[in-house]
């Protein structure tokens, strides 16, 4: 995971001197950072999505309507014409999930570990401009790759003498998978100088495989035009 998120930051800073290039051709080109609340909302639209977890306590955390995260993300804008715009950003995203007392932790194996999730989303965006009289509204969409890592503890259940079944073993879990969906996104910024601009994005996304909505992101950014 580290190993990909370093590849993907020196092939995002590789890219400046082509923008630079481009910026001599006449080409307008932004690069920006956005920091805000990520929110996961599966539990909230689909309760019913996790209630096939085993009853074994595999993810032995309290289940939330909606899990709040920190996103930072890089952004690139690409200025097409006056009205369209290439937005492309890659993130990060970290949550961390508290265990709850069980009777079945014997081991104390929960203790004060926690359930972390990270995802990284990477969405590339075509962008609309609508020129309102203090400031800049911007609607897109586009596809987005996200990839999501976790880690925790659990227990493996063993088969005792009574045929009952008991908890003894504890293991350390971790995965990384990615899975792609559509990224909708709506920002409003306004011109402070000549190349710097503030704003506000919301962006919500959507994964296939049966999530639906699953993360929703509010966040202020700043971009600069080169």
């Amino acid at each position: 995971m580290k190993t990909f998120i370093v590849s993907a930051l020196l092939t995002l800073i590789s890219m400046v001197p082509l923008y630079s290039q481009k910026l001599m051709e006449g080409t307008k080109v932004s690069i920006g950072f956005e920091s805000g609340l990520h929110l996961d909302v599966v539990e909230l639209l689909r309760p019913s999505y996790k209630d096939n977890r085993p009853s074994i306590i595999p993810d032995n955390f309290e289940l939330q309507k909606v899990y709040i995260g920190w996103n930072n993300r890089i952004r690139f804008n690409y200025q097409l014409s006056k009205k369209w715009e290439l937005l492309g950003r890659i993130g990060f995203t970290s949550f961390k999930l508290e265990y709850q007392k069980s009777n079945m932790d014997i081991l104390g194996g929960f203790g004060d570990k926690k359930y972390v999730v990270k995802y990284m989303p990477i969405d590339i965006l075509i962008t609309r401009n609508i020129y309102l009289k203090k400031g800049v509204l911007n609607i897109g969409f586009g596809p987005i790759v996200r990839i999501f890592s976790d880690s925790g503890v659990s227990y493996i259940p063993s088969e005792g003498p009574d045929g009952k079944l008991y908890v003894t073993q504890l293991q350390t879990n971790s995965r990384t998978f990615g899975d792609i969906g559509f990224s909708f996104n709506t920002s409003y910024s306004q011109q402070i100088k000549e190349a710097l601009h503030l704003g506000l994005n919301l962006n919500a996304y959507t994964l296939f495989g049966g999530y639906g909505l699953e993360s929703i992101i509010l966040s202020p950014f700043v971009t600069i035009n080169f």
